[in-house]
């Protein structure tokens, strides 16, 4: 599968977007208008990226999967969804300050389940 973001932001009532490990491309700004996306997963598509906080107000996501995409920001640009139950950021270059503010991002949204590099000085740590 090959295509676009900004095809896909052209269905308004979409609920679920699921294209992993596909050759969709473009920035996720163009699903900011997507305000009933309750899943996005857009894990393994290199050529998506962005600001995650263009997803900031999308009220009604509960399940965000961008592992290995372009995607930058920080985790807690994302603080406002609420409904967060489940976060793959691994493998991206959006990046908490550190272990604490994955914490009080849980803390925060309630999202039991958050997947995100932790880069330290010399060396590569996942939480």
């Amino acid at each position: 599968v090959s295509g676009s973001l900004v095809d896909c932001a052209k269905f308004e009532s979409l609920t679920w977007l699921m294209l992993s490990h596909t050759n969709i491309s473009g920035n996720l700004f163009t699903l900011s208008s997507l305000v009933h996306l309750e899943r996005l997963q857009l894990n393994h598509c290199p050529n998506v990226k962005g600001e995650i906080v263009s997803l900031s107000g999308l009220p009604a996501l509960q399940g965000l999967g961008l592992s290995g995409t372009a995607v930058t920001g920080e985790l807690m640009h994302l603080a406002t969804l609420t409904t967060l139950i489940g976060l793959a950021l691994d493998k991206t270059n959006v990046t908490p300050a550190s272990q604490n503010d994955i914490d009080t991002f849980r803390s925060i949204t309630g999202c039991d389940i958050v997947k995100v590099s932790m880069i330290k000085r010399r060396s590569q740590r996942r939480y």
